[in-house]
């Protein structure tokens, strides 16, 4: 039995051995898809295991076809094909992905049994290529090329051939960029904490060019729920609403317009952000375990009414809005009144509408921030209406939830675009409409009250002053 020294120089022998082979070239991972609900159909070993044994070995046959005797690799329902550089060319690999796509058309139309929509072979196909390969024993490829592969894989839709934004590039320069379409983004966990780029096949007739639909929602979610480093906690933090009676006590209630919203919220941040910390905590406890610190990555839920950091925020950046929460001035259900300043002199005032007592209308507000209380790159969301509904519809403006969610992204970037100058931040402020007490999510190309303001791209915001110790 070796001791614990000379297992440590047996390792550092075959580490020294394994860095020599380190490579650069082409892989492509080929899976076939939709295998768990075909053996629920088909139980018996046999069918599912003659289906994939045939998937198998027309990628084996393409592949040696085409990629000049390559590496394969079996792994379950899929298959690993490599080669290196100076063997292969990596555009191969688009005749290797066109010719697979054809034969296996062949195969589902050819053949009396895979005609049948049931058992229909359907796969999906990723291609990376780079420089970080290893070989390990009999020439079994590993490294982040290999970890990306399977990474990109993960958020194909079945019949498409997606590829690294390091493939596409190696091809673009070679002429075969128009071979190809921008399918989306992604985080490829593990490999980079940025969001990559995947690209898809664009010659083959049927086969997807899109990311699945899970992923495009991710995609257009991030663009709007950005966040900073996962160092700190995202801070949720609600509103707390006491009653007469236990004002002077730790008891609270968080009404249902914004108990959705946070639901919402949460919703979209676990999704996003699965790996950062998450602290949901009401305002007078962000106050109390922060003071009067705001340099977090900070999501505000609910008005100034309700929430005391979304008071301290709107007042401490100076924003363009207002609202009034002096009872005197307020109806008999003591809704508050926004108004939004257009200049000095012009303010357009935003007011909850009832049909008797019932809440038929809210206004809703978004706003967006790069927070300017830290030097650190963080962001501020306020999501916050006149009363909770205007809150909840709020969430649900940019919500994962919404089924307007990718037209109100497309409408809020060519909004920016069309204002052009560099801010630090954008607020939205429109209404919504209550229908039997639900929530209707807002279309913002089609809603009528509809305002949009910018921040500037840098301001002083008041510091609260000490008081005496």
């Amino acid at each position: 039995m070796q001791n614990i020294e000379e297992l440590l120089i047996t390792l550092r022998q075959n580490w020294d051995t394994l860095s020599q082979t380190k490579c650069s070239g082409t892989v492509a991972l080929v899976d076939l898809t939709d295998s768990t609900r075909f053996k629920a159909l088909f139980p018996p070993p046999d069918i599912w295991m003659e289906r994939l044994s045939s998937f198998m070995e027309v990628i084996r046959i393409v592949g040696e076809e085409v990629l000049n005797e390559p590496y394969i690799k079996y792994l379950g329902d899929g298959v690993l094909l490599f080669s290196q550089n100076g063997r292969t060319d990596p555009a191969k690999f688009v005749e290797f992905s066109e010719t697979l796509a054809n034969r296996i058309k062949l195969l589902n139309v050819g053949h009396s049994r895979y005609a049948s929509p049931a058992f229909s072979i359907k796969f999906r196909l990723a291609i990376d290529y780079g420089s970080d390969i290893y070989l390990f024993k009999h020439g079994d490829p590993q490294g982040i090329v290999i970890d990306r592969v399977f990474r990109i894989s993960n958020y194909l839709m079945p019949n498409t051939i997606g590829a690294s934004s390091s493939f596409y590039e190696y091809l673009k320069d070679k002429g075969y960029g128009e071979k190809f379409t921008f399918a989306g983004k992604a985080i490829l966990k593990g490999i980079s904490e940025t969001w990559q780029e995947i690209y898809a096949l664009n010659t083959i007739e049927t086969f997807s060019t899109k990311l699945s639909p899970e992923q495009k929602k991710k995609e257009a979610l991030i663009d709007i729920w950005e966040m900073g480093k996962k160092d700190k906690p995202i801070w949720v933090v609600s509103g707390a609403i006491h009653s007469e009676e236990d004002i002077n006590v730790d008891a609270y209630s968080v009404q249902h317009g914004d108990s959705n919203a946070l639901i919402e919220i949460i919703h979209i941040l676990s999704k996003l952000y699965p790996d950062r910390a998450i602290e949901i905590v009401t305002s007078e406890e962000y106050i109390e375990r922060n003071r009067s610190s705001f340099d977090n990555d900070i999501v505000s839920v609910s008005g100034p009414y309700y929430n005391l950091v979304t008071r301290k925020i709107i007042n401490r950046m100076g924003l363009p809005i207002n609202f009034e929460l002096n009872p005197k001035k307020l109806n008999e259900y003591e809704d508050p009144i926004l108004t939004l300043f257009v200049s000095d002199e012009v303010g357009v005032e935003f007011k909850t509408e009832r049909d008797g007592y019932r809440i038929s209308s809210d206004p809703s507000v978004f706003i967006k921030v790069r927070n300017p209380f830290t030097t650190e790159d963080r962001f501020i969301y306020l999501v916050m209406g006149n009363q909770t509904q205007g809150t909840y519809g709020s969430a649900l403006m940019f919500g994962i939830s919404s089924p307007h969610l990718f037209d109100n992204c497309e409408f809020l970037k060519n909004k920016l675009s069309e204002i052009g100058n560099k801010f630090s931040g954008f607020g939205i402020i429109t209404k919504v409409t209550m229908i039997n007490d639900y929530v209707e999510p807002v279309e913002l190309g089609i809603v009528m009250d509809l305002k949009m303001f910018t921040l500037p791209l840098s301001y002083k915001v008041n510091i609260p002053q000490e008081g005496p110790k």
